[in-house]
Formats: structure tokens, C-alpha cells, sequence
């Protein structure tokens, strides 16, 4: 039944009390049966019952689910875990909305708990530039081994912000300005992370302050390079 109840909420339970076990399932019996109840307790100051709400509305309408949750996020009068539980309920749909994207663009960086689930509901494609200089930031502050959270939200809930989780999503969505960007600081970027961004600035350099010289163009050129190794793959720095 632990099980069960597990998989069906998405809580990533390890030891739930029984009592949790047990009022998870009364809430849900209740909301499935009265789907006004359901989308009135998606405003309630209580965790599970907030989040069984959405639960239960997202059974009969993922979007309908979502379109309360995104809601309730921007909504000044949620609280500052009601929020995160929000977050971590739409992360459980698997669904990215824009609107959680603007709502990062006013409020990335004023909390690491709230970073770590906003980050995991940004949509894909580059951050616009406000985004962009608030991740950047956040990641520039954050110690190395990250922070780690425990009991936000719901007592069972664990999860750690770390530098390399931001850098890792900047640098496989930032388009190719902030990619470059990226690339004059990368000092600052984990090791972890550094060969992705790499991987992916060269070709954008190659058409803009560096580029890949071919065999025609050492012969034609030479004295006007100054020649970079990296590896065994010939770079040049156009002056």
C-alpha cells in the first residue's frame, strides 16, 4: 500500500508515517468524490492537502491542474512552502510552463529552496537576458558543495542546489551571445561543466572572435595569428 500511494502522489517516500499514509488517502477519496472541494483546497495553507488537491484536479485535467498551479505560484498570498510544493507538483506532470519562467525572472535568487524547484520547471530554450544575469549570479555565490535542504515542504523532502546544476541548464539552452559569455568566465564554472560549454562555444567562436584555421589559411596568413592548441585540433585568435 506504502508503495502504491507513493507512486500514484509522486512523494519519493522512504519511511512515511502511517498517519500521513492515511490522510493522503482520505483527501484524495474526498477530492476525487467533490471536485469543487478539490479546486477550493488548492488555496489551503496545508501542504498535503494542497497538493492532493492538485492531485486530484489533475486526474480529471492535467491542464486545468497546472493552469491552478502556475496560479498559485504567482500568487503573492501563497507561502513561501505552499510554493515550493506547487513547483514540485507541476515537476511531477513533467509540463514546463513559460509563466513559470517570468515569474523566475522577478524572483531567481531570492531563495536557494526556491531556485532548486524553479529550476527544475524552467522550459527549455534560452533564458531570457534578466533570467540569464539572475542564474548566473546565483551560481556565482553558491559554495561549491551546494546547499542542502531537508523538511521544506514536506518532512520527507531532501534535495541540494548545487553551482553545476544552473551552469548545466545555461549552458545547454543559453543561445550563442550568452554562451560566449559564459565561455570569458569559465574560471567560475565547475569542472564538471566546463567540457560541456566547450563542446559547445568553439563553433560559436569559430564565427566570431575565433574561428578554426584550415591548411589554406596558415599558409595564406601565418603572421597574423597567434595559434591556440587545444588538443590536437589548430585555434587561432583573430587580432
Amino acid at each position: 500500500m506504502v508503495r502504491a500511494v507513493d507512486v500514484w502522489f509522486g512523494f519519493g517516500w522512504e519511511a512515511p508515517q502511517q498517519s500521513v499514509i492515511k490522510r493522503t488517502l482520505e483527501l484524495s477519496q474526498t477530492f476525487l468524490s467533490d471536485r469543487v472541494a478539490a479546486e477550493k483546497a488548492v488555496n489551503s495553507k496545508d501542504n498535503i492537502e494542497h497538493y492532493v488537491s492538485l492531485w486530484a484536479v489533475g486526474v480529471r485535467s492535467v491542464q486545468q491542474a497546472l493552469d491552478l498551479a502556475v496560479k498559485a505560484i504567482q500568487d503573492p498570498q501563497t507561502s513561501h512552502e505552499g510554493r515550493i510544493v506547487t513547483l514540485y507538483f507541476v515537476q511531477q506532470t513533467q509540463i514546463t510552463y513559460t509563466d513559470i519562467a517570468t515569474y523566475a525572472e522577478a524572483h531567481f535568487g531570492e531563495a536557494s529552496d526556491l531556485d532548486y524547484w524553479l529550476l527544475q520547471n524552467l522550459p527549455k530554450g534560452s533564458p531570457s537576458p534578466v533570467l540569464f544575469d539572475r542564474m548566473q549570479a546565483v551560481a556565482k555565490t553558491l559554495p561549491k558543495e551546494g546547499k542542502h535542504f531537508e523538511g521544506v515542504g514536506f518532512r520527507w523532502l531532501s534535495f541540494t542546489l548545487k553551482p553545476q546544476d544552473i551552469y548545466r541548464f545555461l549552458i545547454g539552452e543559453a543561445n550563442e551571445a550568452q554562451q560566449e559569455r559564459l565561455a570569458t568566465e569559465l574560471s567560475e564554472i565547475p569542472v564538471e561543466e566546463r567540457q560541456n560549454l566547450l563542446q559547445n562555444v568553439y563553433p560559436v567562436l569559430g564565427r566570431g572572435r575565433y574561428y578554426y584555421e584550415s591548411e589554406a589559411e596558415k599558409k595564406k596568413k601565418p603572421e597574423k595569428n597567434i595559434q591556440l592548441t587545444l588538443g590536437n585540433v589548430p585555434w587561432c585568435e583573430q587580432l
